[in-house]
Formats: structure tokens, sequence, C-alpha cells
């Protein structure tokens, strides 16, 4: 295992490990890249198998994808980004920095409403200045941005800008929980609840349109994931509630694995820590 660190004049540092590839999946047959597309996901395990190796093949076409143990520092701001800790504020409270899954990196001026994307080499590549910034979340691809909006301060959904600040579309499906815009930029995964009873994930493009919409148990924090190739999606709920005879009870660990490409839920169960 190889660590890299980079540290730039504007005071980022990026920190990569390289990870050895993996030659076989547990049980030992070699998964090759023409044999990816062959592999049955079934359950949990099935989908942590594939993202693996669909990450491996991805890294080796040199597609920068974030990894667990990759960092990103902005020593000036008191900034640091990983995995774990896709978004800090600075230490004065007046910049937000959202980590995206390929390493780059929209830093927030909450006052002039400015937002900065950085690649995973500290250089700035897009700037853009827009009418309205929420600190419910945000993502943004080549030329979009999307920004979650709080049912407190908002409305809640989100929208789509590109970067000259003009709305590409408003979307309100609910109160945001989790979103995740996907690795190839394809998709926009978002869960939201409603009154409390029902909860979805909801698959849209990026240029807002309802691509799918599943029926989930409401979570207390959900996490969302997709394979490198974005062909499955999973929806991790370390902490969720099932009523049973009217009384709502705490559970833990649920995970739904989706196919993407055939809108077919393919696992619904618990999983170990």
């Amino acid at each position: 295992m190889n660590k890299n660190i980079l540290c730039l004049s504007i005071g980022l540092c990026v920190c990569t490990v390289a990870h050895p590839a993996m030659a076989q999946k547990t049980g030992g047959d070699p998964i090759t890249e023409s044999g990816l597309t062959n592999m049955t996901v079934q359950n949990y395990e099935g989908f942590k198998r594939y993202s693996k190796r669909s990450r491996e093949i991805a890294e080796e076409e040199g597609m920068a994808i974030l990894g667990p143990l990759d960092s990103i520092r902005f020593n000036s701001k008191g900034i640091v980004l990983s995995q774990d800790a896709p978004v800090k504020t600075s230490r004065d409270g007046k910049q937000i920095a959202y980590l995206s899954s390929n390493k780059q990196v929209a830093m927030v001026d909450t006052e002039l409403k400015k937002v900065t994307i950085f690649n995973d080499s500290g250089e700035i590549v897009r700037t853009g200045v827009f009418p309205k910034i929420s600190p419910a979340g945000l993502a943004f691809s080549d030329n979009k941005l999307f920004l979650v909006e709080s049912i407190l301060d908002g409305n809640g959904g989100f929208t789509i800008y590109d970067f000259n600040g003009r709305v590409v579309k408003r979307v309100n499906p609910g109160d945001v929980d989790a979103y995740k815009l996907s690795n190839t930029k394809r998709y926009f995964a978002v869960t939201v609840s409603k009154d409390g009873k029902d909860c979805y994930v909801i698959v849209y493009n990026t240029d807002g349109d309802e691509l799918w919409r599943v029926n989930i148990t409401i979570g207390a924090r959900v996490d969302i994931e997709f394979s490198a190739d974005d062909r499955y999606l999973a929806v991790k709920l370390p902490t969720y509630f099932e009523v049973v005879n009217g009384k709502r009870t705490r559970k833990h660990r649920k995970v739904y694995v989706l196919n993407l490409e055939v809108k077919k839920m393919v696992a619904a169960e618990n999983y170990e820590k």
C-alpha cells in the first residue's frame, strides 16, 4: 500500500492511498474485467464484491475515485475531508467544503454565494455565483450544481443550476434525508420522507427527471453508495424503525440493493457490522 501526499501553494494537501489490485474474490475464482458483467449480485455481500472489482477496473482505466483511506486537507482553513467526513466547515464558519466521489472539492463561500471547484490536483476548474446557498447539502458535476434545500429554510427538495447561476430545474419530492451523485455523474439519488410515515429512494438523471422510486423503511440515518460503474446502488440504514402492532420499534442495519440497469430491487436484508 503506497501513500502519496500532494501539498499545494493554496494550502491544499491531497493524500491518496494506492491499493493493490485484488486478483480474486472470496471463494477463489479470478474476477476479470470481461467477467464483471457476468457477476451475479443477489445480496449485499455480492454488491460489495461487485463494487470492489468495478472500482479496481475504474482505477486501472485512470478514473479518479475516492477511496476509504484518501483525504484532502485545506490547511489554511482547518478543513480535512474524507469518505467518512465529506462535508466540513472552515474555522471561521464562512466556507463549507463538499467532497465528491471523483476527489473534486466544492468550496462554498456562504457570504458571496460563490462556489469554487478544485480538481484532485488542487487546480480551480470552475466557479459560479448562485442566487441561494443552502447548508442542507450540495453535489456537483462538470456542468451542474445540485442544491439540496432543508424543509426548515425552504420548501425541501433540490434545485439544479448550471454554473452561470441559472436554474435548470426545481424538484420537490419531499424532505430530502440523504443524497448522492453517482460516480459517472449519470444519476442523482435521494431518499425522502413524507409526514414521518413513507420513505422512498428516488433515482433521477442529472436533468432532474425521475427514473425510478422504491419504497423503503424509515431510517434515522441513511447512507447511499453506487458501484463505480453505476450499475448498482446500495441504500444502508444503520438504524431504522419498524411498526409492529401500532408500536414503533428501533432496529439496526438494514440494506437495500438496487440494479439500476433493469430497475430491480435485488436484496432487502439485514447486514453485519
